[in-house]
């Protein structure tokens, strides 16, 4: 690694066409589309397969985060309402970006 980029850690450096050259940061609203779009897929993920996208992923913390994001309550088994309503506010994003 170049001596210039040593203070950085390499999970903040891309590797690319042989050289390392710092990553993008996404901050405020590019983010919270980001994580609509991880919980959307993973609920998805879970009512196909019954698998889980990660340990902490469970059911009721899914349902939490969807919940976080399009102010709506969700009771347990309520996946597929938390997927619908991310998927209507991740076209609502689309259009008003």
């Amino acid at each position: 690694m170049p001596a210039s980029l040593a203070r950085w850690p390499l999970t903040a450096c891309l590797w690319a066409n042989g050289v390392y050259t710092m990553s993008q940061t996404f901050t405020g609203a590019q983010v919270s589309t980001y994580v609509v779009i991880v919980i959307k897929n993973a609920i998805d993920l879970y009512l196909k397969t019954g698998m889980k996208a990660n340990r902490a992923y469970t059911p009721t913390n899914m349902l939490r985060t969807a919940g976080y994001y399009t102010g709506k309550q969700y009771k347990r088994g309520q996946l597929k309402q938390a997927r619908d309503d991310l998927a209507a506010l991740l076209q609502v994003s689309a259009i008003t970006q």
